[in-house]
């Protein structure tokens, strides 16, 4: 009976893709662990699945991981999830925006970030960012150019 349920699972794509997710999701918990097969294992989970959001919210935190920010920020664009409210992980956006010089979202993160609670590590952080440049005022942008 369970050999008879396992082949059903795996013919329906929905499951496999749940599988590939599930499996892959273990491999990413574990941050010791090569981004490499649970990259794969996710990939092959949003081919079978386009529209699971799950798959594009785990594979563009992980991408986020591995400090392919574009790529990550497409995958969170694609899960259509919401940005959890963890300081860490709004950090790490922070860092990602700053490294592809999108200050004023990195701005509207940080800025998140700031509203809760950090740890010690976590100031620490926020404070090794590279500075963000200030905003310019409409009348700036216009006389002084973007």
């Amino acid at each position: 009976m369970q050999r008879q349920m396992r082949s059903t699972r795996s013919d329906s794509p929905r499951s496999a893709a749940g599988g590939c997710l599930s499996q892959s999701w273990l491999f990413a918990l574990d941050r010791n662990t090569n981004w490499g097969p649970a990259r794969e294992a996710l990939l092959r989970a949003v081919k079978l699945s386009p529209d699971d959001s799950l798959a594009h919210y785990y594979l563009g935190r992980g991408e986020l991981d591995a400090q392919q920010y574009e790529r990550g920020f497409r995958e969170l664009e694609l899960s259509h999830q919401p940005l959890p409210a963890e300081p860490g992980f709004l950090i790490q956006v922070a860092t990602g925006y700053i490294a592809l010089g999108r200050q004023d979202d990195a701005r509207k993160s940080l800025e998140r970030a700031m509203s809760l609670r950090l740890s010690d590590a976590q100031s620490v952080g926020v404070a090794s960012l590279p500075p963000l440049h200030p905003r310019k005022t409409l009348w700036q942008s216009k006389i002084c150019g973007p």
